[in-house]
Parts: structure tokens; sequence; C-alpha cells
């Protein structure tokens, strides 16, 4: 029970804690949509943290996240791999590419509903 960020932090502590626990190089985490269900700023440092704790312990991560800040900052600080995921669902390597939700409203007939 609690808020949907109550809920994450719980399950975040489980990991964070086994993770402090195990030896060196012998851990690998998947977090999916790292540092959500919060304000984009409140979401980022948390994700920033989070990225920072686990490369001191020497836990291999595999994460996703929608805040660009984020990604960024892991690829840059950290030497993370970054890739993206196109509407295909087709992996690159490198930054997200813009510009992805406006085709997408395009397509669906979104964009019509919304103009004056």
């Amino acid at each position: 029970e609690g808020s949907t960020i109550e809920l994450i932090l719980k399950k975040l502590k489980n990991i964070l804690s086994e993770a402090k626990e195990m030896p060196p190089n012998q851990m690998v985490v998947v977090i999916d949509e790292l540092g959500s269900a919060t304000q984009e700023a409140d979401g980022d440092e948390l994700g920033r943290l989070v990225l920072n704790m686990l490369t001191r312990q020497k836990v291999s991560a595999v994460t996703s996240t929608q805040i660009q800040s984020l990604a960024r900052y892991a690829g840059a600080q950290l030497g993370a791999s970054l890739c993206y995921v196109d509407r295909q669902h087709r992996i690159y390597r490198g930054d997200f590419k813009p510009g992805g939700l406006r085709a997408l409203c395009e397509e669906m007939g979104i964009s019509k509903l919304l103009k004056p």
C-alpha cells in the first residue's frame, strides 16, 4: 500500500540492500523506469544517487528511463552505453532521438483533434 513512489522506493531499498551485501562484480540489476513516479528533477536526483551507488559497489545495471538528463549523465559521467528503442522495437546505440511522439500523434490522428 501507499503511493506509487512509496512502492517503488520500497522495492529499490530491497535492491540496494542486496547490492551492498554482494561481492563486487557478482550482481546484475535491472531497473525499469528509473526515476519515474515523481517530478522529473526528483527522479533525476534519485536516479543519479542510485547509479552512483551501484557503480561504487561494482554492480552491473541495465536501466531504462524517460529522464533524458539522467541518461546523458550516466553516459557522460559513469561510462554507460546509451541505447534507444524505436516504435518497431529496434534497438539503436546512442542518445534518444526526439520527435517520436509527434509522429505517433500524426499517425493516430490525434494531431487533427488538437488543432483549433
